[in-house]
């Protein structure tokens, strides 16, 4: 299980990089590595959703200069029927959190 992490108390010194989950509909989710294992970010309701590449590097600002990879699993292959074998990944590197 991730556990969530609420922006308030996440010390930057914790979090050692971070990914940006892109979904299927514009739906961008933050998970972010920290020294006790990944979290994903969210609200204390629950995990933060996003509607936008930039508001979620926006949640991201206070952290300083952690990398930020955009992350998306395509579900293609499957669709087409060649199955669930290795996933379709693609991986981008965004910069930095704070810049």
């Amino acid at each position: 299980m991730v556990d969530l992490a609420i922006p308030s108390r996440i010390a930057a010194a914790e979090v050692r990089a971070t990914r940006i989950r892109s979904l299927e509909g514009s739906i961008y989710l933050v998970e972010l590595d920290c020294a006790g294992g990944r979290r994903m970010l969210g609200d204390g309701r629950g995990q933060a959703v996003f509607r936008s590449l930039p508001a979620a590097r926006a949640a991201l600002a206070g952290l300083g200069a952690i990398p930020v990879r955009l992350v998306h699993d395509s579900v293609y292959d499957e669709m087409i029927g060649l199955g669930a074998g290795v996933p379709n990944r693609l991986e981008v590197a965004l910069g930095e959190a704070g810049a």
